[in-house]
Order: C-alpha cells, then structure tokens, then sequence
C-alpha cells in the first residue's frame, strides 16, 4: 500500500476540508496523513472524518499536526 501526504498547512477551514476531500477521494486505496497547522483546524477536519475513518493524530511541531486515515 502506499502511503500519500498531503500538506494543507497554508489553508484554513473550510479549505481544509476541500482540500482533504479531494485528496481522499483521488487516493482511495492508498494509506493518508494529512499535515494541518492549528489546533482548531485539525479538531473540525477530525470531527468531519470520525465518521468515515479511523484517524489517529499528533502533533509534530508547534502548531502542526498530523492526522493519519486508516
């Protein structure tokens, strides 16, 4: 399986969702992390994916975030 990475760390919500429903949606069969910056943009792209995935997150550096689709 591949593992895709997509960078979002210079948009806000409500880009950051479209921007990580794309690349879902073009990555179907691939492993996902996405890299976000903000506390608040990582809770609500993770509260509209909870549903759909299993999501793992952490942060790897001041105000950044990695969130991880399985």
């Amino acid at each position: 399986m591949k593992k895709k990475v997509l960078d979002i760390t210079s948009y806000d919500c409500p880009m950051t969702f479209i921007k990580a429903k794309e690349f879902i949606k073009n990555n179907a069969d691939d492993q996902k992390i996405i890299i976000l910056r903000g506390k608040t943009n990582l809770q609500k792209l993770e509260n509209s994916l909870k549903k759909n995935f299993r999501i793992s997150s952490k942060k790897i550096a001041k105000d950044i975030f990695e969130l991880k689709l399985m």
